[in-house]
């Protein structure tokens, strides 16, 4: 390889490092990792059968919608959209409370 194809190799992965260790060091990097953890922790699906469809849902479903502060999960998208048009309908096989 060329020396200064090395150099600037070397250079980048020397910054790349350090960027790397600032940002853990950072009190506000860290803060916003703890909040995002907890965002997540709390974001859990309050049912374990879709309201659309009876399919079964788990936690990490990527079909999800926060309704009255509670997180819905379902089987699959048409199903988010099915509840997203008839909120109503659905809510009765949840038996959610406000809050």
């Amino acid at each position: 390889m060329n020396k200064t194809l090395i150099v600037v190799m070397t250079v980048a992965l020397i910054v790349f490092t350090s960027a790397s260790f600032a940002m853990a060091a950072c009190p506000f990097h860290a803060a916003a990792s703890q909040k995002a953890k907890e965002a997540v922790a709390s974001d859990e699906v309050i049912n374990d059968t879709c309201p659309v469809m009876g399919g079964k849902v788990s936690n990490d479903t990527p079909y999800r919608v926060t309704y009255k502060g509670k997180t819905i999960g379902f089987c699959c998208a048409g199903c988010v959209d099915a509840f997203k048009a008839d909120t109503e309908k659905y809510e009765k096989k949840l038996n959610i409370e406000e809050g």
